[in-house]
């Protein structure tokens, strides 16, 4: 009996283990530029996540959409929250031109360790925008306890800005026929 709760011990550490490290980074280390990278897509998590109504009442379930941005084209494709593609929209040049000077004008940041005396739980927090390239995926917001990975001083708020503003215009950015 002894063994089975072992192995099940066993079983459950290496289910709920996670490997959170960034390669990019050494120990003296706590920014990187972008402006080396070549950023092929960007997908933008939704930060205002759409609730499932059934009925009269509101489950706890949440439902984000995602927006992949073509960072060559300027296409944005929107998904619902089960991976449906639900419409897709064609930035200007100016917005995207904006974007990619925002990127390349910035820096990721490493967040501090934490003290060594402090308790966390097993605290993730999502992505808001994910920087694909050909070699690797930088999850922006991605993140427990210690804290996230994200943009440099203030790029955060500015990359955010111009996304809210993109959401602002999207019926006017809708592909033509």
């Amino acid at each position: 009996m002894k063994i089975k709760y072992i192995f099940l011990s066993v079983i459950v550490l290496l289910f709920f283990y996670q490997n959170c490290s960034q390669k990019q980074y050494n120990e003296n280390e706590n920014r990187r530029s972008l402006s080396d990278l070549q950023i092929e897509k960007v997908r933008l998590h939704d930060q205002d996540p759409t609730e499932l109504i059934k009925g009269s009442a509101v489950p706890a379930l949440m439902s984000r959409n995602q927006y992949l941005l073509d960072s060559a084209t300027g296409v944005l494709d929107e998904y619902n929250g089960s991976g449906d593609k639900v419409a897709t929209y064609c930035l200007t040049q100016d917005l995207l031109t904006e974007a990619r000077k925002i990127l390349s004008n910035s820096q990721v940041c490493k967040p501090l360790p934490m003290p060594p005396e402090t308790v966390c739980a097993a605290v993730i927090i999502p992505p808001w925008a994910e920087l694909i390239t050909q070699d690797e995926v930088i999850k922006l917001g991605y993140g427990g306890c210690d804290g996230a990975l994200n943009l440099c001083d203030d790029q955060s708020v500015v990359f955010k800005q111009w996304i809210y503003d993109v959401r602002m215009r999207l019926p006017q950015l809708v592909c033509g026929p």
